[in-house]
């Protein structure tokens, strides 16, 4: 059976773990920062992280009103308003109350 040790001796192992300087170009600002925290480190600071988060923005349609909306791609929002969440969940419900088929939902990237 192969032995599971990945370095060779807790010299070794420390030696792995302890980042070196790395000069980067922050993608947001476009500015150089040095840093020895985690190699995958990409921006120089949480502001820049934040605004670069911020600008990915895209455009959704609301499957009730049919209206496109702004969103972050990270945010899993379906609808434009809690006005038409409310009136999905209460299209949906009247619909199981009288036994017929409920409304088609819009397929979205998150079902």
């Amino acid at each position: 059976m192969a032995s599971r040790r990945k370095y060779c001796s807790p010299t070794c192992r420390e030696k792995a773990r302890s980042h070196l300087p790395t000069q980067r170009t922050c993608p947001q600002c476009e500015g150089e920062f040095t840093t020895t925290l985690s190699p995958k480190r990409m921006f120089c600071s949480p502001e820049c992280r934040t605004a670069a988060r911020e600008a990915q923005t895209e455009t959704r349609t609301c499957p009730v009103c049919e209206k496109p909306f702004q969103v972050m791609r990270t945010i899993r929002t379906r609808y434009c308003s809690a006005v038409c969440r409310r009136e999905r969940a209460l299209d949906e419900e009247r619909a199981r109350r009288l036994g017929q088929a409920q409304p088609q939902r819009a397929r979205s990237r998150f079902d």
